[in-house]
């Protein structure tokens, strides 16, 4: 059993799922105080299925890129419940289970607005293989570094925000995919948790980093700020 916690960008999601299989998920509307809503919205998955966090097995984590302060509200609130019991945590890119949600096209990119007129950005294969790190950019420079690749799918708050320039780079080739998939999701988070799960990669909480691309006006103990541009490893 895995609860699954999307806090990168705004609002956020939670989710349960049985194996890589959800079975209840709750969204957190942007603009709700998040910390309190993410564990109303948790403590609603789990009455739903009438399963308590004694029958969770792991917590599958987004832990960036994305908002500071959400990947921060969502790391807390794992290391508490992992703590309490104790879990293993899976860590999960934020642009790998976006990824996710445009299925089996062959180049996806995810993309989410950074601001400072910058995105985080990847390009991934089905099934989240990674084809190129995920990046912070500008939106214009990134996608002339896909020219050339074939047709390219794309979904993210970045994608919409930045259609035009994109367009303009990739012509032809930019294929966006609808908004209502651009939103990260937990669900997605928890099918990359159990398979990270299943290969022994969970890590105990304290081990736990987030990868946020820009480095934090301020860092907190258990946070792995990164310099501008680095790709995550």
């Amino acid at each position: 059993m895995i609860l699954a916690l999307e806090t990168a960008a705004e609002g956020g999601d939670v989710a349960l799922l049985d194996g890589p299989e959800p079975i209840a998920e709750r969204a957190i509307e942007p603009g709700q105080p998040q910390a309190g809503s993410l564990l109303v919205a948790i403590d609603s998955v789990l009455a739903e299925t009438s399963r308590g966090l004694d029958q969770v097995d792991l917590i599958a984590l987004s832990v960036g890129p994305g908002s500071f302060t959400g990947l921060r509200v969502g790391l807390s609130t794992a290391l508490g419940l992992a703590f309490e019991k104790p879990l293993r945590i899976a860590p999960v890119s934020t642009l790998a289970a976006l990824s996710l949600q445009a299925g089996e096209r062959p180049r996806i990119a995810p993309v989410l607005d950074a601001r400072k007129r910058q995105v985080y950005a990847g390009l991934y294969a089905p099934d989240a293989a990674a084809l190129l790190s995920d990046r912070l950019a500008d939106p214009g420079e990134w996608a002339e570094s896909l020219r050339g690749r074939g047709r390219v799918h794309l979904l993210g708050s970045g994608a919409e925000l930045y259609r035009e320039r994109i367009s303009a780079a990739l012509g032809s080739d930019a294929e966006f995919l609808p908004e209502s998939l651009g939103r990260p999701r937990a669900a997605s988070v928890g099918r990359l948790g159990h398979e990270i799960a299943r290969r022994g990669r969970a890590l105990p909480p304290e081990q736990v980093r987030l990868r946020y691309l820009r480095t934090a006006d301020a860092k907190l103990p258990g946070t792995a700020g990164q310099a501008r541009g680095e790709a995550i490893p």
